[in-house]
């Protein structure tokens, strides 16, 4: 099992218990946390500096868009039949991948950068602190967007009941009565 089996399975328990609680799909998942990035992502830049928060502004506003149509077109093929969508979803599944790992390392090589600019000296100035915590917002948008490109890899799973709804028919009876009345028939 390598470290991608290992991820991806973590990230499957993420998208059942998303499923459970909400009663969401993966997309809806994908796409809150891929709309959520790009407030990390330019809050970060105009910490960094004005001109590379105006510069990410941009590029994560395109980003968004490109991802949000492609989980789209995604969504859209999940409704097909499984035989034709096994050979379309190949070259999802590749993007999803470059996209997913080039986000992690993104995402780290901030964190990193973030890590190295903290100097050993005791001089040390509002403006590197304020450059250190634009790295960690830009690490952290990152990898939110990383993790949205993993989560359009998790398994299928079709939208379902909340989990308060579950357990309204729990308390007033309503899914026993649905179960004796399928066995009755």
């Amino acid at each position: 099992m390598g470290l991608d089996d290992f991820l991806m399975r973590g990230i499957n328990g993420l998208v059942y218990s998303w499923n459970y609680l909400t009663g969401g799909t993966k997309t809806d998942l994908a796409r809150i946390l891929n709309g959520t990035a790009p407030i990390f992502e330019v809050s970060g830049g105009f910490c960094m500096t004005p001109i590379l928060g105006a510069i990410m502004i941009a590029v994560s506003t395109k980003l968004t868009q490109i991802n949000w149509n492609s989980f789209k077109d995604q969504e859209a093929d999940e409704g097909r039949a499984r035989n034709a969508r096994a050979r379309r979803n190949y070259g999802y599944d590749l993007e999803n991948v470059v996209y997913g790992h080039f986000f992690s390392f993104c995402s780290l090589s901030n964190l990193l950068a973030a890590n190295m600019s903290h100097p050993s000296s005791e001089v040390y100035n509002a403006k590197q602190e304020l450059g250190s915590l634009g790295s960690y917002s830009v690490a952290f948008g990152n990898g939110l967007r990383a993790l949205s490109f993993y989560i359009m890899r998790a398994d299928d799973i079709p939208p379902g009941k909340n989990i308060l709804s579950r357990a309204y028919d729990y308390c007033t009876g309503n899914s026993l009565q649905r179960q004796t009345v399928a066995i009755n028939r």
